[in-house]
This record gives structure tokens, sequence and C-alpha cells, in this order.
């Protein structure tokens, strides 16, 4: 098992726990894996196993790099404050 999940992992170099759930959900079947896996369709093969998408961004992510930026308003005055 952890054999298969490194080989799968050298090719799609997605994290082993993410490569477990879906070697899982193909039955442990690699080819077919690999196939749907660059069939250019991965939201949908990451949706139908039930996994977000590592490569894409998080929508917090995104909202943590945005707002380091700027200043923090307080939430009881209003004020905005260096963020640090």
């Amino acid at each position: 098992m952890v054999e298969c999940i490194r080989e799968v992992n050298e090719v799609i170099q997605n994290p082993a726990t993410i490569t477990r759930i879906l070697l899982s959900h193909f039955n442990w079947d690699k080819e077919k894996l690999m196939e749907r896996y660059f069939d250019g369709n991965l939201e949908k093969l990451f949706a139908e196993c039930h996994v977000i998408n590592p490569s894409k961004k998080s929508r917090t992510r995104q909202m943590n790099t945005r707002s380091s930026a700027q200043d923090m308003p307080c939430q009881i005055c209003y004020l905005n404050y260096p963020n640090s």
C-alpha cells in the first residue's frame, strides 16, 4: 500500500493522504487513477472522490494574503491599526 502511494506520488505529486483517498476511490488501480487524473478534468475527479483539490489555493489563504498587507480594523471601535 505504501509503495503504491509512493509510486503514484512520484507522478502526480500530491500529499500522500490525498493520493491514498484517490487510490481507494479507484480500488487501488494505479493505471485507472492516472488515466482519470490526466484526462484534463481534475475538478470533477476531486469532487467524485470528495476531496479538495490541493493545487487550488484555498479562499482563507487568499484572504490572509490580502489582509496581511493592509491595516486591520478594530472590531470594537472600528479604527484601523497596522497589521502586525
